[in-house]
């Protein structure tokens, strides 16, 4: 369980680990604009099993 999230963030980590949960392998949040950039760690938030 993860505590302490913004109302706007939690939606986002909820739906992200459950996607990995589900089998997903890397689950990125982020701007569209660094789209590129958050699979490789640079930018937003990734969530992994």
């Amino acid at each position: 369980m993860v505590h302490s999230l913004s109302q706007t963030m939690e939606p986002k980590v909820e739906a992200a680990a459950a996607f990995v949960d589900d089998g997903g392998q890397l689950a990125g949040i982020g701007r569209l604009a660094d789209a590129r950039a958050i699979p490789e760690g640079r930018a937003g938030t990734r969530v992994t099993r």
